[in-house]
């Protein structure tokens, strides 16, 4: 008998999409037919090319935005309403969004975070509501041990499956710096500042990449559009990046050294940024420009770039092979307590 699951990712930035694919891709090769609910436009810019047989892809929306959180706007805060008869799958599985716990309690959540944490000045009942059935359910969250937050504890069963690698890195000439705000928070404006900033002052490398939606309108022939594919980050030296778990885990996976900013007020990529810097895997900076000058010191600096790369080589890469081993178990004990 085909086994179903249905894995729901969160549409702010491209984090969640990567990892729901990188689960969906792995249970595919397991014989599941996996649904993916996503928005289409998030795919066209993951590394690996199309989705593979086996998965199935649902046009959807979470709407989820810091923003609409703070605001309490229904689209993003009661997402779950949106979404077709989950009955028929044999196990639903979120990318860290708490409140599909309304129509699946049994539902496995992925993911660093919950919104209702990450945003502590959100709106004042979605919040209740979100805590409120994470209390409930307690449900099984897999994660990448190194980076989850301490809260965890206190709402979900966490497992660590490492970090999830979606595509092999294509090795490369090391030549290249890029500078990322991400698609899911709200450091475009310092990114764009810092891009505007050294556009006039060629750097010691041969290229800088930036975010497609950042590059100015009249740039250097070194300043160029980011493609982050696997060749991309086979060519990076260094990221100046806010740490979206996505972003972090591509370079960390191709060795590439981290120096982080973030937008006030978000935990999430704050705590990030802190664990880069306690696991020796990067650092945590108070701008883009402070990112961007000790980016350039590391360039200069053997040592530091060796020592680097041999603590990303110890690296655990396989937490979409591990997190699918662990939906096997619950798909398991589904069809049996189904039978």
């Amino acid at each position: 008998m085909t086994r179903s699951v249905a894995i729901i990712a969160c549409s702010n930035g491209l984090g969640h999409v990567r990892r729901s694919v990188a689960v969906a891709t792995a249970l595919a090769r397991r014989g599941v037919t996996a649904t993916l609910f996503a928005r289409e436009d998030r795919l066209v810019r993951l590394p690996g090319g199309p989705l593979t047989s086996g998965i199935d892809l649902v046009e959807f929306d979470t709407g989820t935005t810091a923003a609409a959180l703070r605001a309490g706007d229904s689209y993003a805060t009661r997402w779950c309403e949106r979404l077709p008869r989950l009955d028929d799958f044999d196990l639903v599985v979120s990318d860290n969004l708490a409140e599909v716990l309304e129509r699946r309690s049994d539902a496995v959540l992925l993911g660093q975070f919950l919104w209702s944490e990450a945003i502590p000045d959100g709106d004042v009942d979605w919040i209740d509501r979100s805590r409120r059935l994470l209390r409930q359910h307690r449900p099984l969250m897999l994660c990448t041990g190194a980076f989850a937050p301490p809260y965890f504890a206190s709402y979900v069963r966490a497992v660590d499956v490492g970090l999830f690698r979606l595509a092999p890195v294509e090795p490369g000439v090391q030549d290249a710096i890029l500078i990322s705000s991400g698609l899911g928070g709200e450091a475009g404006a310092e990114a764009r500042s810092l891009i505007e900033a050294i556009a006039a002052d060629p750097p010691p490398v041969r290229q800088v990449l930036v975010e497609p939606e950042l590059l100015p309108s009249a740039s250097p022939d070194w300043l160029v559009a980011a493609d982050f594919g696997p060749g991309m980050y086979g060519r990076l030296v260094a990221a100046v990046s806010r740490p979206g778990m996505g972003t972090v885990t591509d370079c960390l996976l191709a060795g590439v050294r981290v120096f982080a900013f973030c937008e006030p007020g978000n935990e999430e990529v704050a705590l990030t940024a802190r664990r880069l810097a306690d696991l020796g895997l990067g650092e945590a900076c108070a701008n883009a420009r402070a990112a961007w000058q000790a980016a350039l010191t590391y360039l200069d600096d053997p040592a530091a770039r060796a020592e680097h790369a041999g603590r990303c080589a110890a690296l655990p890469g396989e937490g979409a092979e591990h997190a699918a081993a662990v939906l096997l178990g619950e798909l398991d004990r589904a069809c049996r307590s189904h039978a």
